[in-house]
């Protein structure tokens, strides 16, 4: 019927006339119907990747290190540091 709810409405107004109410009423329930699939599969995927997200994603963000331990960690040498610690103190 012309691929679409209204060409099925057009079609049975125009052909069908005063009897074109049963056509058009079936024409209605079936647009429903698939509008209806349509949206409980939207659903269903937006409800599956929500799930997803909260097992999968971490909970929280990046752990930052507190001042305590930022004092023990091993600090890199940069800048000139570095070139005067890659030269032998016999040099």
């Amino acid at each position: 019927m012309l691929g679409s709810l209204g060409g099925a409405l057009a079609l049975a107004r125009t052909a069908f006339g005063a009897t074109g109410v049963a056509p058009a009423h079936v024409a209605r329930g079936a647009f429903m119907s698939g509008n209806s699939a349509s949206l409980a599969v939207g659903g269903g995927v937006a409800r599956d990747g929500a799930a997803l997200v909260f097992f999968l994603l971490p909970s929280r963000g990046p752990r930052y290190m507190s001042d305590a331990d930022v004092d023990k960690a091993e600090r890199p040498v940069v800048g000139e540091a570095a070139a005067g610690a890659s030269r032998s103190p016999h040099a």
